[in-house]
């Protein structure tokens, strides 16, 4: 499970964000998502290794072709996440939302894409 940390360090780029974005529509090509985003396939294909290394996306390969995919079974503790975000003031939550947002004491991937809007 990634850390809060290393998900902050994530989203804190565009790009980083801009490719999440892009995979909420489904699977690509990397060469796909660097037309979509008008940046180099070099540059896509650095940011996202360090998706893939925080579990956000899954690569698979065919041959020399490599096409991503969001991971939507990644999950982050929630307490943590949530605790940032009130502290940040971008979020506001009592106890029993809390329990209603993570009730498993995680969050998934989809709901951090919801709140980050990628």
């Amino acid at each position: 499970m990634p850390s809060l940390q290393s998900l902050m360090i994530a989203l804190r780029s565009d790009v980083r964000r801009r490719i999440l974005r892009v995979l909420s529509d489904g699977d690509m090509h990397i060469s796909a998502i660097a037309r979509a985003l008008e940046l180099p396939v070099s540059s896509v294909s650095r940011h996202c290794r360090v998706l893939e290394e925080l579990g956000l996306v899954e690569r698979r390969c065919f041959g020399r072709t490599h096409v991503l995919r969001l991971n939507r079974a990644t999950e982050f503790e929630a307490e943590p996440l949530l605790t940032a975000l009130e502290r940040a003031g971008v979020l506001e939550l009592q106890d029993d939302e809390l329990r209603l947002v993570a009730p498993q004491g995680r969050i998934s991937l989809q709901l951090v894409g919801r709140m980050f809007k990628f």
